[in-house]
């Protein structure tokens, strides 16, 4: 198995595990942002970013998460006016914000660091 796609299957585990621990979370079988998941959310988070992106594409990626966490926030109010399902749209959502941003974090990092030496 290549790097990249030990990245991808990162990445999927990582948004799985987000949906799963959001639907959790609301049911409240778990308090919230506390635990063993929001470490192993962070560190998937981690490993997808330093194993998914090259350089080249790091540029459309960090466009896109940025619209991602902005939408999320608009999304988030909206999400909260849904009755039922609202509560594990939005726990879901800011989950994957989370996994994203850090993910974000570590490819800008790359990108500057890469740009940098150019």
């Amino acid at each position: 198995m290549r790097i990249k796609e030990v990245g991808y299957l990162a990445l999927l585990i990582a948004i799985v595990l987000a949906i799963a621990i959001g639907i959790v979370e609301v049911l409240g079988a778990v308090p919230e942002m506390t635990g063993w998941w929001l470490p192993v959310i962070l560190l998937i988070g981690l490993v997808v970013g330093i194993l998914n992106l090259a350089t080249k594409d790091a540029v459309v990626f960090l466009i896109t998460a940025l619209t991602l966490v902005i939408t999320a926030g608009v999304l988030s109010t909206a999400l909260a006016g849904l009755g039922v399902a609202g509560p594990y749209l939005e726990t879901i959502l800011l989950y994957i914000v989370m996994i994203v941003g850090i993910t974000a974090f570590i490819s800008g990092l790359r990108t500057v660091y890469a740009l940098s030496f150019k």
